[in-house]
């Protein structure tokens, strides 16, 4: 069954011509809301492009997926997809507002999700700040991995970073959260 591709061209369909969506409320986005099926080893694990996007607890409608890049008018990238435990300090995240609008939300609370085989389990985080920021139309805000509440928790593996953005010109009534995959290796070829 190939559900990646037809949710990818819905997803895109309606960012397009809505621009919106609805946010799954934080409370909502738990480790237990996750199913898990065991880690892989980072030998199982699919390239990066080829990861199921999103993952269960986000809904499809309102996702910006890695491969929708190029038709989002807001998304997230990294600057280092792959990089070895030892280095991930250097990651950061990377949101770009192609938007005539600002984009003003807490940029605090970002999630990390674990890819396990199959699906995503969310990083638990041990803290969450609040605070506010507007990004200016056409404008970024960056993140540093080593700077984010789950950094302590992560390990060898494959993750998302996930950010949830309101969507342009809805004054935050309707939100979008952009992904991006990012993998940390243990330094060995």
């Amino acid at each position: 069954m190939r559900r990646r591709p037809a949710l990818a061209v819905l997803a895109t369909l309606v960012g397009a011509v809505s621009g919106c969506g609805t946010r799954l409320p934080p409370s909502a986005r738990t480790p237990a809301s996750v199913a898990s099926t065991g880690t892989p080893t980072l030998d199982e694990s699919p390239p990066l492009d080829e990861l199921p996007c999103p993952p269960a607890d986000v809904n499809p409608e309102t996702a910006v997926c890695p491969g929708e890049r190029d038709d989002a008018s807001v998304a997230v990238r990294t600057n280092r997809p792959s990089v070895a435990l030892d280095d991930a300090g250097s990651v950061r995240f990377v949101l770009e507002n192609g938007t005539g609008d600002g984009l003003r939300f807490n940029p605090n609370n970002p999630d990390v999700y674990r890819f396990t085989g199959e699906r995503y389990e969310l990083v638990e985080r041990r803290s969450s700040g609040s605070g506010v920021t507007t990004v200016p139309p056409n404008g970024t805000y960056s993140w540093r991995l080593a700077d984010l509440p789950q950094f302590d928790r992560l390990s060898v593996g494959t993750f998302l970073f996930a950010v949830s953005v309101p969507t342009a010109g809805t004054m935050g009534a309707d939100w979008v959260t952009c992904l991006a995959p990012f993998r940390l290796t243990d330094g060995r070829g």
